[in-house]
């Protein structure tokens, strides 16, 4: 009986460490920079037509995140969301949400669609 070998490419974007809202030194400009490099691996997403984004731990720097951080990340993967991308988040230690409230940043996002 003759076998078929079917070759099957799946492609992907796999990032860690984003750590979106980060000043570091103090430097708003290193704030920009973190969100500046999770739009270009959205940029790649897009471009490569890329079947889905891994996060895999600390899409944000801490667990008390700003406003214009849960901004920036919304743009963002909203931008990948718009073309069909889905991203799979794994929450890292700086992701991870306080015991009394059960739910983190991550959390939100998935709820709005985003993850």
């Amino acid at each position: 009986m003759p076998y078929t070998l079917v070759s099957t490419m799946v492609t992907f974007v796999h990032c860690a460490d984003i750590h979106l809202g980060l000043r570091q030194y103090g430097l708003d400009e290193r704030y920009r920079d973190m969100a500046r490099t999770f739009m270009s691996i959205s940029e790649l997403a897009r471009a490569e037509n890329a079947e889905f984004v891994l996060v895999s731990g600390d899409l944000f720097d801490r667990r008390n995140i700003t406003p214009p951080t849960y901004i920036q990340a919304c743009r963002v993967l909203s931008t990948l969301r718009d073309r069909g991308i889905p991203v799979l988040a794994i929450e890292g230690n700086h992701d991870m949400f306080y015991a009394r409230d059960r739910k983190g940043w991550l959390h939100s996002l998935e709820e709005q669609g985003l993850i």
